[in-house]
Parts: structure tokens; C-alpha cells; sequence
């Protein structure tokens, strides 16, 4: 029985890994989270919406966490390296260097330091 049980066991993790990996980042998806509109004055409209579509589905629609970390405790000095893991990935989290322009990285940066207010 505990070589039936070990197997099934394991392979039972790698398929939630594999969800989990799977469910954060690449190509944009569809969520019904939407931020708050009170939080957008940050990166404006566009960094928004950005973080609606490219973020939030791992960072949680309020930058609260859920797969990937909490974004609510990032301040204004912590906006070059936002971009730079926002750019170049690491960690679990994808590239965007790919999918979005430097205006568009800096947009979502600022939104997400707007998060935390």
C-alpha cells in the first residue's frame, strides 16, 4: 500500500506545482479583479490597468499577495527596483522586459508604490 500511496502522493504535488507555476505571468489574462480606483493617481490610468492585467492574477488585486508577495509595504525608493524585477523576472516571477515598453514598466512601478498609501 505504501507504494501506491508515495507515488500518487508526489505526483499530486508536482501537478499543484505545476498550477501554480503556470498561473503567474506569460501571456496577459482575463481577471475580474479590479484595484480600486482610489489607488490609480500612482501610475495613473495605464499602470491601472496594467497591474489589473499582468499582476494582480499573483499579487492579489490590491497588492495583498496570493502566489507571488505582498506589494503594500514598497515605497517611492523602491521604484528602481521594482522595475528592474518587473523587467527582467527572477525568482518565480516572469519577465516583462518582452510584453511591456520602459513607459509601461515605470507606470506599473508607480501604481504599485501607490498600493501601500
Amino acid at each position: 500500500m505504501t507504494r501506491t500511496v508515495i507515488p500518487l502522493t508526489l505526483a499530486a504535488f508536482l501537478v499543484l506545482a505545476l498550477a501554480l507555476i503556470a498561473g503567474c505571468g506569460g501571456e496577459a489574462t482575463t481577471t475580474t479583479a479590479v484595484p480600486s480606483t482610489e489607488t490609480t493617481s500612482g501610475g495613473g490610468p495605464e499602470g491601472a490597468d496594467l497591474y489589473a492585467a499582468d499582476c494582480s492574477s499573483c499579487h492579489g488585486a490590491n497588492g495583498q499577495g496570493n502566489i507571488g508577495p505582498a506589494l503594500t509595504e514598497l515605497t517611492e525608493s523602491d521604484i528602481p527596483e521594482i522595475e528592474t524585477k518587473v523587467r527582467d523576472g527572477g525568482g518565480g516571477m516572469p519577465s516583462f522586459a518582452d510584453t511591456l515598453s520602459e513607459e509601461q514598466i515605470a507606470s506599473v512601478a508607480a501604481f504599485v508604490v501607490g498600493l501601500g498609501e
